[in-house]
């Protein structure tokens, strides 16, 4: 597809986003995150940073090891809004980069966390993860 022809499709787009009354978009992102929603069919996670896609470096924070507590992209948090994104989020914004179909939070192990690592260091990204938010 040319830059041209991409450019006006994202022009329709954002047209029929801002002309349609009940879908509860109002300011520009809100219009970027129904815009992002359609062209991807939902597979990305409202994000709030630049270039979450493509980060360098993805870091995710443990309160103890196997509970989520955040993730980072480039040392920024990633969030929905206001707040950091909750474990389903965190687990397909890592599903959409990584590629892989199962990845778990929540019940996380250090098997899944080196396919993690394993996964994004051969497409240029650097995982980390630590659980320096433990009370022990």
């Amino acid at each position: 597809m040319k830059k041209s022809e991409l450019r006006q499709l994202i022009k329709e787009e954002i047209k029929d986003i801002m002309n349609t009354k009940d879908d509860g978009a109002s300011g520009y992102g809100e219009v970027m995150r129904k815009l992002t929603d359609k062209m991807t069919g939902g597979r990305i996670p409202d994000l709030s940073i630049k270039n979450t896609m493509r980060p360098k470096e993805i870091h995710v924070t443990f309160t103890e090891r196997g509970r989520y507590y955040k993730i980072t992209a480039d040392g920024k948090d990633i969030k929905d809004g206001a707040f950091g994104i909750g474990v389903e989020k965190a687990e397909k914004y890592l599903k959409s980069i990584t590629g892989m179909e199962e990845i778990d939070l929540l019940y996380v192990n250090d098997d899944m966390l080196d396919e993690i690592t394993e996964n994004l260091k051969n497409k240029g990204i650097k995982f980390t993860w630590d659980d320096s938010m433990s009370v022990d």
